[in-house]
C-alpha cells in the first residue's frame, strides 16, 4: 500500500537533467490572454471525469535526497527529476491525468528573477491551453514569495497551486506526497494561486515561512483558508478569494525586472551604506522596525533624496503591519509605504510596477490604497 510518508531509498540512483514526461497528449489552443479579471466559479469539491494536470518541478527539498534515512535536516535540493521522482507514486493516475514538467533543479534560494517569469511564462501559455490546473512544486524557502509572484502575473480561471516538502523523499516522515496529492484536489477544485502545505490552504499574499524546523513551517497574518480529509479540502470560505487590491502585470514577453534593492534597518546605520545601496538601483525597499519606522537621522537624508531623486522607495517593516509612510516614525513622504506587503513582497511588485511604466502615483495608488469596495 501506499504511504505518503516515505519514498523508498532506491530513489538515491543518478538522474538525468530536467526533462518533461507527457503522460497525456497537450494541445496549445493559444487563446489570446483577457486583460480583465475573467469570471470564475465557485470550488467544486467533485469531478465527475479526470482532469488534465500539469504538474511543474523546480526542485527543492521535494526533489532532494538524504544520505541517511534519519537526516531531516542535512540533505541536497533537487537532486531527483520530477517525472522519475512521481513514478514512484502510481496513485497519481487515479486522481488525473498528469503531465510532468521539470523546468529546473535547484534550491529555491537560487533563483533569479528571470526564473520567475519563465515559470509565470510557462504556466501561463499551459493554462490558456488543454490543461484544466497546475500544480508547482518548489523550496519552501522562497515559496510563498513564488505564490505572490504568479498572483500577480497569472490571469486563467483554473487553479494554481504551489506545494513543497519539509523532509525529502529518500527520509523518514517524508510529506512531499502527501502535499502533492492535497495540492492536486484542490487545484482541479477552483481558481485563484493557493499554497499547500501539512493539510493546510494558504493564500501567499499574505504568508510567510515562520518556521524552519517544522513540518508546519508557514504562517499567515490572515488565517489559512482550510483544511484537507483524507486529501480531499475542506474550506471556511468559499474559494476562490479576491484579495483587496490585487493588480495584474502582463510578462508575457519580459525577459527581466529592474533592479530593486532591500536595505534593512540596523543599529548604528550610515548614510553611505544607503547610498551605496540605492546607487545602482532602479528603486529601493526600506525594511523598517515597528510599523516601518527608521532613524530620525538617516531617515531625513532618505526622505531629502526621495524628492530630489525620481527613484522610488517604498517603506516596509519586519514586522506585520499597514504601513503609510506619512505615519512612519523617521521619515515620511514622498517616500511610499508597502501596505500590508512585508520587504521581499514589496520588492518583487515594485519590480513589476516599474517594468510596467508606473509613474510615482500609479505606484502610490498600488501599494497604499486599501479599497475593499473595489473587490
Amino acid at each position: 500500500m501506499f504511504d505518503p510518508y516515505f519514498c523508498p531509498a532506491v530513489l538515491t540512483r543518478n538522474v538525468p537533467k530536467p526533462h518533461s514526461l507527457v503522460l497525456m497528449p497537450t494541445i496549445d489552443s493559444g487563446k489570446t490572454r483577457k486583460q480583465t479579471n475573467p469570471s470564475i466559479p465557485p470550488l467544486v469539491l467533485s469531478a465527475t471525469t479526470r482532469k488534465n494536470v500539469l504538474v511543474v518541478g523546480s526542485g527543492g527539498t521535494f526533489q532532494g535526497s538524504s544520505k541517511k534515512r534519519t537526516a531531516t535536516a542535512s540533505y541536497e535540493c533537487g537532486t531527483h527529476s520530477i517525472a522519475d521522482l512521481l513514478k514512484e507514486v502510481p496513485e497519481l493516475s487515479e486522481i488525473a491525468r498528469i503531465e510532468f514538467l521539470g523546468l529546473m533543479q535547484v534550491a529555491s534560494p537560487d533563483l533569479t528573477p528571470e526564473d520567475l517569469i519563465h515559470i509565470s511564462q510557462t504556466i501561463q501559455k499551459r493554462l490558456e491551453g488543454a490543461v484544466d490546473a497546475c500544480v508547482f512544486i518548489g523550496g519552501s524557502d522562497l515559496l510563498a514569495l513564488i505564490g505572490y509572484f504568479l498572483e500577480l502575473t497569472i490571469q486563467s480561471h483554473k487553479g494554481v497551486v504551489l506545494l513543497g516538502a519539509a523532509i525529502p523523499p529518500t527520509s523518514y516522515g517524508a510529506d512531499g506526497f502527501k502535499n502533492l496529492i492535497c495540492a492536486l484536489n484542490l487545484a482541479m477544485s477552483t481558481a485563484g494561486v493557493y499554497m499547500v502545505f501539512d493539510n493546510k490552504i494558504y493564500q501567499p499574499r499574505y504568508t510567510v515561512k515562520q518556521d524552519a524546523t517544522s513540518l508546519c513551517p508557514f504562517h499567515s497574518f490572515a488565517g489559512h483558508l482550510g483544511i484537507f480529509k483524507d486529501s480531499k479540502p475542506r474550506i471556511f470560505y468559499r474559494l476562490p478569494l479576491e484579495p483587496v487590491n490585487r493588480r495584474y502585470f502582463d510578462v508575457k514577453g519580459l525577459k527581466t525586472l529592474p533592479t530593486v534593492n532591500i536595505l534593512s534597518y540596523q543599529l548604528g546605520m550610515t548614510d553611505t551604506l544607503f547610498y551605496n545601496t540605492i546607487e545602482h538601483a532602479d528603486g529601493l525597499v526600506l525594511e523598517g522596525v515597528g510599523g516601518g519606522n527608521w532613524t530620525r537621522h538617516l531617515g531625513k537624508k532618505i526622505t531629502e533624496f526621495a524628492k530630489k531623486s525620481k527613484k522610488i522607495i517604498v517603506v516596509a517593516s519586519k514586522a506585520f503591519a499597514y504601513t503609510e509612510a506619512k505615519d512612519a516614525y523617521g521619515i515620511g513622504p514622498p517616500c511610499i509605504g508597502s501596505g500590508f506587503l512585508d520587504a521581499s513582497k514589496s520588492q518583487l511588485q515594485l519590480q513589476l510596477a516599474l517594468a510596467s511604466g508606473y509613474d510615482y502615483q500609479a505606484t502610490k495608488e498600488l501599494f497604499e490604497e486599501n479599497n475593499y469596495n473595489a473587490c
